[in-house]
């Protein structure tokens, strides 16, 4: 699932429109007119939505990538932003699931496999993860023989 904003979605909605009166992808200048917004809200959405994978910019043109995904649309940024660290939650539970033995799994073991695993997460949004899961009480730290842990508060039932 794709979250994007409803600005986005409007400008996704007129690339929709347009794609086909235009062939070699739509002119930005011509989706500016269109949607009446300023050059640089524009140019940061294109690259929001470009960033995304639902459209292609080449140069000045806009084209529609064809994407099999289902589009959520929010009312802000931070909207997405919650709704994108949901799912990264979610994906770095099942990681924690498979790496954890006894119930623990050793702090470096989970940030390595947060940073470096699928996930491919960077450090502040590791960090954020791992303090996000702490805070909803389904991970917590604890030590063990004088080494950082952290415990699996959850069970698979």
């Amino acid at each position: 699932m794709i979250t994007i904003t409803k600005k986005q979605k409007k400008v996704l909605d007129s690339v929709r429109k347009y794609s086909e009166d235009y062939e070699g992808g739509i002119p930005q200048e011509v989706l500016k007119n269109k949607l009446d917004i300023h050059e640089y809200q524009l140019y940061e959405i294109l690259n929001s939505l470009t960033k995304k994978g639902v459209i292609r910019q080449d140069g000045s043109r806009v084209n529609l990538i064809n994407i099999d995904k289902e589009i959520n649309t929010v009312d802000s940024k931070q909207d997405v932003i919650d709704a994108e660290l949901g799912k990264i939650e979610q994906d770095s539970l099942e990681i924690i699931k498979s790496i954890v033995k006894d119930g623990v799994v050793p702090k470096y073991e989970l940030e390595g496999n947060l940073l470096y695993g699928p996930l491919k997460l960077t450090d502040f949004r590791m960090y954020h993860v791992i303090i996000s899961l702490t805070n909803k009480g389904i991970i917590k730290a604890v030590r063990r023989n004088d080494e950082q842990y952290y415990r699996l508060m959850i069970s698979d039932d």
